[in-house]
């Protein structure tokens, strides 16, 4: 009997990120930055693994990702080894690229992940303002109720 793993799509784009961040930071080119932002968004894809009924995860996870696209291209651009590095640090720089490369493909994958989850119909600002509807916003601190609006003419008032 046949069973239907939950998260399936998420669980892969967790191990790949995870396996292509893990080897990439084998070499000592890379920043902390680099393995700092690369690991908030592994636990991003955790949290939206556990929390299978919120698309606040994949959220946040889409946008780590987006704004990691543009820290590798700042870190390759400062930290790219040079000629005369050893092999260990070219492997994992190029691994690094293919990390890069990977992730416009997890973006779209975390964006339709996240419409699924919330039910929208794709437009980017539905997704991320759903929810915040202020219309329903009941006050609980307030004691008295509302001013009402009144018919008082400001032209007729006395002067203090």
């Amino acid at each position: 009997m046949p069973t239907e793993v939950r998260n399936l799509k998420l669980k892969i784009i967790f191990a790949i990120h995870l396996i292509l961040v893990s080897l990439s930071a084998m070499g000592f080119w890379s920043t902390s930055a680099y393995l700092f932002y690369n690991s908030l968004f592994c636990l991003m894809l955790i949290w939206g693994i556990h929390a299978h009924d919120s698309e606040e995860p994949l959220q946040m996870a889409l946008i780590v990702d987006v704004i990691s696209i543009a820290l590798d291209i700042f870190v390759f651009v400062f930290s790219y080894p040079g000629e005369h590095a050893s092999v260990k640090e070219k492997f994992s720089a190029v691994i690094a690229i293919f990390n890069l490369l990977s992730r416009p493909v997890s973006s779209i994958l975390l964006f339709k992940l996240a419409q699924e989850r919330g039910n929208t119909t794709g437009i980017l600002a539905e997704i991320f303002t759903r929810g915040t509807n202020q219309s329903s916003y009941e006050d609980m601190d307030r004691s008295t109720p509302p001013a009402q609006t009144s018919n008082y003419d400001i032209a007729n008032a006395q002067r203090i």
